[in-house]
């Protein structure tokens, strides 16, 4: 049986917190209605030392991507257009999703609805998953009652603003391997090709011009003060 902890005010306003057991929110809100108390908020609660506490601080914290964004938009506005409530189709669409932390967000917002929140609200307790823009749509679709339609027009959204990205880091790829193919080469030539060259000019005790001096000086450099270059190159890329 699933634990809560809540905050409920009796009809002074006075508030009260706690953490109580019960099938669902509905329980719990009866439970507190027949001591006078009216809930505000809740929060499902795992005791320290408990398996489901120990599963959820063992999960990876990591952000949420824009395709499980679009992902998880789509199916909220395929279950809305069916007819679901928005409590049902949160809870439907948190049990296929894999990314724990949208899916703790998606129960939170479901169990912020249940306690009397609109869905705008709820999402907007969440702006590090849920950007304003996002928030926004959501709710003109519930002022409108066109909920389904905002949520796929957010989805197209997320997926083009994927694409470009995509598309951004695509166009990079290629000026970085030439970038890098030109740095190995410079690198081979200034190690192995200039001192062979330097050597047999010292052999005939030819002059050099003042150019290839430099680059014999540059390759002597590099061949005994590489680390420098690696040093200066990291923090250049930092």
């Amino acid at each position: 049986m699933p634990t809560y902890h809540y905050t409920a005010r009796d009809r002074g306003g006075a508030a009260s917190t706690g953490i109580m057991t019960g099938r669902s929110v509905a329980e719990l809100r009866e439970q507190l209605r027949s001591r006078d108390l009216f809930l505000t908020e809740v929060r499902e609660h795992a005791e320290p030392g408990t398996r489901a506490a120990k599963a959820r601080s063992l999960l990876p914290r990591r952000g949420v991507k824009l395709d499980e964004m679009v992902v998880m938009s789509r199916q909220l506005a395929v279950l809305v257009k069916a007819g679901l409530p928005i409590n049902e189709a949160l809870f439907a669409t948190a049990s296929q999703t894999e990314n724990p932390v949208l899916v703790d967000a998606l129960r939170q917002v479901r169990l912020d609805i249940l306690t009397g929140s609109t869905l705008t609200d709820a999402l907007r307790r969440h702006p590090r998953i849920f950007p304003e823009q996002y928030v926004s749509l959501v709710q003109a679709g519930e002022t409108g009652g066109v909920l389904d339609e905002t949520l796929e027009t957010a989805a197209d959204q997320f997926d083009k603003e994927s694409e470009l990205r995509t598309k951004v880091k695509a166009a990079f790829v290629y000026p970085t391997i030439v970038v890098v193919a030109a740095t190995l080469v410079v690198a081979f030539m200034l190690v192995f090709i200039v001192p062979a060259f330097a050597r047999v000019y010292d052999q005939f005790h030819a002059e050099l011009p003042a150019v290839t001096k430099a680059l014999v000086l540059l390759s002597h450099a590099v061949v005994h003060y590489w680390w420098m270059f690696l040093v200066g190159g990291t923090a250049l890329c930092l």
